[in-house]
């Protein structure tokens, strides 16, 4: 997964994983999630 495709699957997850964007996570923690993930 690019770190693009990584940013869509946090902001738009499937259930049952709640949506957490944009209200409870900013742009820049969406990216810092992706990034994180990313690298395990």
């Amino acid at each position: 997964m690019n770190a693009e495709s990584m940013i869509a699957w946090v902001e738009n997850p499937q259930p049952p994983m709640p949506k957490l964007y944009p209200s409870a996570l900013s742009d820049q923690d969406v990216a810092d999630v992706a990034a994180y993930v990313g690298s395990l």
